[in-house]
């Protein structure tokens, strides 16, 4: 079995009551996108209301590493401070995204007990979305 070809990981950090400055300084780390509930967003042509706040942090999917080394990637920029994880996870819903791109057959990926347990102790779930070529 191969490695998935190209995939895109990023944390996402959702609530109504979102603050993104307070969840940037929780997290000691800069986000991608933020968003406040009620902000209008979208394009020009298209602009839309935010249901919720938001808070996302990304690694782009050109980048060469194999998906456990993005999970890490993602993990190493933000604080280390399991208490800090228990006040955002018990406030917001917070995940792991993984966008998996797959371009041959049998493609595929594992995750270590390590990565398990650094997800599992900021309580975070991961979630992935397959796209078939």
């Amino acid at each position: 079995m191969g490695d998935i070809s190209r995939a895109k990981v990023g944390i996402r950090i959702l609530g109504d009551d979102l603050i993104p400055d307070e969840v940037t300084s929780l997290l000691q780390c800069q986000p991608i996108e933020t968003r406040t509930k009620g902000d209008v967003c979208g394009s020009k042509e298209h602009p839309r209301i935010a249901t919720t706040g938001s808070w996302h942090l990304h690694i782009d999917e050109d980048d060469a590493s194999i998906l456990e080394e993005k999970v890490n990637k993602i993990l190493n920029q933000l604080t280390d401070d399991l208490s800090i994880w228990e006040q955002i996870t018990d406030r917001f819903a917070a995940d792991i995204f993984c966008g998996l791109f797959l371009e041959e057959f049998n493609e595929g990926f594992s995750l270590s007990p390590e990565i398990m347990e650094k997800l599992s102790d900021r309580n975070l779930k991961i979630d992935f979305d397959i796209y078939l070529p």
